[in-house]
């Protein structure tokens, strides 16, 4: 939506290269239903580079929606500005023509470094299982291969109904099922690796993104592409994702800090994740040996044996020669049980090693 408020607000008399987005907020869904309309607001305003500098390059956008016809609700924010072709031969068109072909080369290299071939009926079946449904407009991944952390996958444009206003001359800029099935590369970068997660996750915010004014929009075209993933934290995922035109000569849409993070009490296709993670601690339980007989202290470290019963051993003594040393400090025992120390010292030689 902002992009195509930004194409309809654009200099009709130069030729648009690309359109950036960054700092992009996607703050909740946008629901769309076929039993209602929906009213949405998309609002442009310029963006001041500072408190005390009135100029703007950038241009500050926020979409909004009234899912019940009442109340507005924030669905995405972030700044946009439009690039336009540079003359050609000039610096700038030098340096942006050092970038695109800097991304052909990644892309290149991971088409020819992922090997593992990642079946995508299986994949969205995965994303199914997790509750995310994606339909036939929007499962539009049809081919991918993987390592850890890298995929290369070729997503296809869907054959939908689009209308072509008056005087343009292609019915959008980039189709929100194409957009999204790139996002699903991100996806099947940590498929199957430590990384690989187990319930749903959304995408939350993007750092930037570039879209060139020339996407392909017919029904078909197959768009090759790479991404790059990982872990961002506990819950969070990152990753940066580059996509070519169908001949495989130059970047058309790149993607850099795509964040997705876990969905709060969403489905898990791994049963083990129920259950706590120990991730800095360890819970070790030991006898309160001030509190025990003589008896029950010979049964709690009977039970250890080898390493453990050494383990334990250790510790208890280490207790005892720091107690001897400073008895002042009762480190959870009580000063008027020392016979305690004395009888688990008789223990401890006499129980068999």
């Amino acid at each position: 939506m902002a992009l195509e408020a930004a194409s309809q607000t654009s200099d009709e008399a130069r030729r648009i290269a690309a359109y950036k987005m960054r700092d992009i907020q996607l703050t909740s869904a946008l629901v769309v239903s076929d039993e209602a309309d929906l009213e949405y607001i998309v609002q442009l305003r310029p963006h001041n580079s500072g408190t005390r500098d009135s100029s703007s390059t950038w241009t500050e956008f926020v979409v909004t929606s009234s899912p019940d016809g009442k109340g507005l609700v924030k669905n995405c924010s972030g700044l946009l500005i439009v690039e336009y072709e540079h003359e050609e031969g000039s610096s700038s068109s030098q340096e942006r023509n050092l970038e695109l072909q800097a991304l052909k080369s990644q892309y290149l290299e991971a088409r020819d470094s992922c090997k593992t071939r990642l079946d995508t009926t299986e994949f969205y079946a995965d994303l199914t299982s997790m509750g995310l449904e994606y339909g036939p407009t929007f499962a539009n991944m049809t081919d991918s291969r993987i390592r850890n952390g890298q995929s290369w996958g070729v997503v296809e444009i869907p054959d939908v109904l689009s209308r072509t206003l008056e005087g343009c001359d292609r019915p959008h800029i980039i189709h929100p099922g194409t957009l999204d099935a790139i996002f699903h590369l991100a996806f099947a970068a940590v498929k199957g690796g430590k990384d690989n997660p187990s319930t749903a996750m959304v995408p939350k915010s993007i750092d930037e993104v570039i879209i060139s004014a020339n996407v392909p929009f017919a029904a078909g075209v197959k768009l090759p592409g790479f991404s790059n993933s990982a872990r961002h934290g506990f819950k969070d995922l990152k990753a940066d994702i580059v996509m070519l035109d169908d001949n495989e000569n130059l970047p058309i849409v790149e993607i850099n800090g795509f964040l997705c993070t876990e969905v709060s009490g969403a489905s898990s296709s791994n049963a083990t994740e129920n259950s706590a993670k120990s991730i800095t601690s360890k819970l070790i339980w030991r006898p309160a040996i001030d509190l025990l007989s003589s008896e029950e202290l010979r049964g709690a470290l009977g039970k250890f044996t080898g390493l453990e019963k050494l383990t334990e051993v250790s510790f208890v003594l280490s207790l005892i020669f720091h107690y001897a040393n400073h008895p002042q400090k009762t480190f959870g025992l009580r000063l008027e049980t020392q016979e305690s120390f004395v009888r688990l010292c008789c223990i401890l030689f006499e129980t068999p090693s």
